[in-house]
Parts: C-alpha cells; structure tokens; sequence
C-alpha cells in the first residue's frame, strides 16, 4: 500500500512521508508555484500533527490506510503461526509462535487482545492511536486549519474495488484531471492484479473472510469488549456483512 500511495502521490507532484510503522499515516504536501518545495514530514499520533499543519503555507493532504480490527487480529495470528508468511518479522514472533502453535485461533487471539503486552495488543493499541489521530486531523480541518483534507482510506475497498479506491485517492490530490486520469491508468495497469491470493500471507482478499475463521462464540466475546466496539464504530467497521461503511 505505501508504494502504491507513494507512486501516486509523486506522480501528481507530492512528497510524502509515512510514519514507519503500521498503521501508516501519509503526510502529502502540495508543491505550487511560488512556495518552498514540498517535503517529507513524520509526527507522532496527536493532536500535535494536526496543530502543525494548521500553520503550514501548503495544502495539505492527510491519508490513513485502515483495516477491520479483527480481519487484521487473524490475518496476524498466521503471521506468527507460520514463519514462511511473514519471514521477515520470524525471530520477533518466537514467543507468540509458540502459544499459537499451542492453541487454537480463537484462543490465541482471545488471550492476546486482553493483553496490551501481548502482539496483538500492541496492534489494538497502535490501531488505537490511529483512530485518536484521525479524529484530531478531522477536527482541523472542519476548523479550515491549514486547508487539511483528510481521507479515511480502508484496506477493505482496495481490495474488493481497487478501481474506485484508487479513484477516491487521487480525487483527493488537487491536480488536473487529465493528469490525474493518466497516473490512475499507470497505476491501475501496475496494481491492479496484484490483490490475488498468494498462498502465503495473501490467503483470501474476500471481505470477511478472515472474520468467518472464527468461532460463533469467538466473535460474541470480542463484541463484548467495549475498547474494541467503541474502536469499530468510530473507524466505521461492522461486525456483520458487509464488515464495513
């Protein structure tokens, strides 16, 4: 996904810069004539970034790249379970590899969302901050701090849409349309066929798919947990079909 963003987003004349660690955050500046050169920016998750940009001289283009909380929760648990999934993060997952090879599914994610120590609890929390960001980014630019727009991407419509969410990302960029409607054909003939299950981490790019993995009673308890719920309703995610708004 941030090489997608960054292709387009240097296509249409940005520079961004995207916090190195998940969930990302893109920060794209417009550079127009007569301003200093656009430039790569990383803040923290606060209401700091948000107040930054309010004094900033450029436009000012902010992307949050989400995903279903629970999607996300069992699609790492086969990121810890299976070293050929995720190679790359193998030796950070030991501890973990070894209760999920233990246990269930169910009840590897169970035990490690009631616990902020835990990798999934970290996920929840990052997953967390985000949405705090996002709502302190939104109240800026209602203010018209800045000239911030702010766009809530979701993993979920790249994947079952990539059309129509590549169509909403550069939307956002303030560029003309012939230019736009030539990156999104380079961009669509680049990406377009990459959201294919791929055997290893890619199992399923079906809506859900993720979530039906899991146990009726699985699923009752997560709603249960109010952190979690409250997480869902103001990231506009469902439980049910289709999952998301």
């Amino acid at each position: 996904v941030q090489v997608l963003v960054s292709t387009a987003v240097r296509g249409a004349g940005f520079v961004l810069g995207p916090l190195r660690r998940a969930p990302s955050l893109v920060v794209a500046r417009e550079q127009r004539l007569g301003y200093e050169d656009g430039f790569a920016h990383e803040a923290p998750w606060s209401a700091a970034l948000a107040a930054s940009l309010a004094h900033a001289r450029m436009h000012n283009v902010i992307v949050l790249h989400t995903r279903h909380p629970v999607e996300a929760f069992v699609s790492q648990y086969y990121c810890v379970a299976d070293e050929r999934v995720c190679p790359k993060h193998s030796s950070a997952h030991n501890e973990a590899r070894e209760k999920a090879s233990n246990g269930s599914l169910d009840a590897f994610l169970l035990d490690e969302v009631s616990r902020s120590s835990s990798s999934l609890g970290q996920m929840l929390g990052a997953i967390e901050q985000m949405q705090r960001a996002l709502d302190a980014l939104r109240a800026a630019s209602e203010a018209g701090a800045g000239a911030v727009r702010v766009l809530h991407s979701k993993y979920e419509q790249m994947v079952s849409d990539f059309d129509g969410w590549l169509g909403t990302l550069l939307s956002s960029l303030p560029v003309e349309v012939s230019r736009r409607e030539a990156i999104f054909s380079d961009l669509a003939k680049q990406f377009r066929d990459d959201f294919v299950p791929d055997g290893r981490h890619k199992h399923s790019l079906i809506v859900g798919s993720n979530i039906r993995k899991l146990q009726s009673e699985t699923m009752r308890t997560l709603q249960r947990m109010p952190r979690l719920d409250l997480l869902m309703s103001k990231l506009g995610y469902l439980w049910t079909s289709p999952f998301y708004d």
